[in-house]
């Protein structure tokens, strides 16, 4: 997911060397693996290439019109599973044993507020509902961040969750965009590079483990 604009912003604040899983090459001279993490030979085989990885940060995310107008629809729901779930199991089960080994590795997962808080409603646009399946596949990512952590956690791994919620750049629609705002303490969107800074403290702090790390504006704290 280092394509995307959460992505770019994680990639460019990060030191050393990036490799980036994506379906899209990024911009620049960003060194690139074409891999759909929603299927796990895809997986397989990029990690495959990049061999043993210190570092792992799953940024990975897409979904369907349906997503938006159908929130019980099956083929939306194990799309939505695919992306923002299964994907990251697939590249832990591939990365985990060479971090296991080395007795080192930095795990963030990109989760959201949606995740621990159910979604406001009324803020969203009419015929557009956000569904139960992006609630719950992001739960499940701070669920697999805390197994790792305690699994993995005395060989050296560390695994936590940065969970954003209105992020600039994401909210194209003005009304909507200013009624999140109104909602927020802060009164502003999040920028992306604070969810950045976000991510490279969590990598940087080995205290850190098994975390659910809130950059919302203030959005849970109400």
């Amino acid at each position: 997911g280092g394509s995307g604009l959460l992505g770019t912003a994680i990639r460019k604040a990060l030191p050393g060397k990036v490799v980036t899983l994506d379906r899209v090459k990024p911009r620049g001279r960003a060194a690139f693996i074409r891999c759909d993490v929603t299927h796990r030979f895809d997986v397989q085989a990029a990690c495959r290439k990049v061999g043993y990885v210190s570092t792992l940060i799953y940024a990975v995310g897409r979904h369907s019109e349906r997503f938006w107008t159908d929130p019980f629809d099956f083929h939306s729901w194990h799309q939505t599973m695919g992306v923002y779930l299964d994907g990251a199991f697939y590249l832990l089960r591939e990365v985990l044993p060479g971090m296991v080994n080395h007795r080192f590795g930095r795990i963030v997962l990109l989760g959201s507020v949606y995740g621990s808080v159910a979604p406001e409603f009324a803020l969203y646009p009419k015929r557009r509902i956000l569904p139960p399946s992006y609630g719950a596949a992001k739960a499940g990512l701070a669920a697999l961040a805390r197994w790792v952590a305690i699994r993995c956690g005395p060989r050296g791994v560390t695994c936590n969750v940065v969970s954003p919620a209105g992020v600039v750049g994401t909210v194209p629609d003005a009304r909507f965009r200013q009624r999140i705002e109104r909602r927020m303490p802060s009164g502003h969107l999040v920028s992306p590079a604070d969810v950045a800074r976000a991510v490279r403290f969590c990598l940087e702090t080995p205290s850190m483990n098994g975390q659910e790390v809130m950059v919302d504006g203030g959005w849970t704290a109400r």
